[in-house]
């Protein structure tokens, strides 16, 4: 055979917090306030529009280049706790991080996983 492709990508790693019910609770954190401090440290959160003639152009807040998707530091990261009203160290929501691969994209038909190989 020659050329032999996939429908499927290939695996990707997939990042997995693994959040602490109980002691989140009792300080005040929820599973929404990690997912924004989840967001603010990669991707970033939109806060705002700049008009820039007809052109909107989104204001995103996020951190340093050299901080963001970096998996090693995650316990560091602020969480914002509305109980207390101030930050909390990620260290107290969460245990640790699993880390595994995952298909990306899933191709189905009739709602049943495909896999199509094309050689």
């Amino acid at each position: 055979m020659d050329s032999v492709r996939l429908s499927w990508s290939n695996k990707v790693p997939f990042v997995e917090p693994v959040f602490l019910e109980e002691p989140s609770r009792r300080i005040g954190v929820t599973r929404d306030a990690v997912h924004t401090a989840f967001l603010l440290n990669n991707e970033g959160e939109t806060v705002g529009l700049y008009r820039e003639g007809s052109d909107l152009i989104p204001i995103v807040m996020r951190n340093d280049l050299n901080q963001r998707y970096d998996i090693d530091n995650l316990a560091s990261l602020n969480v914002w706790s509305q109980e207390q009203g101030k930050y909390i160290s990620m260290a107290d929501a969460i245990s640790n991080v699993d880390i595994s691969l995952d298909n990306p994209i899933l191709k189905r038909r009739n709602r049943v996983r495909m896999l199509a190989v094309y050689a």
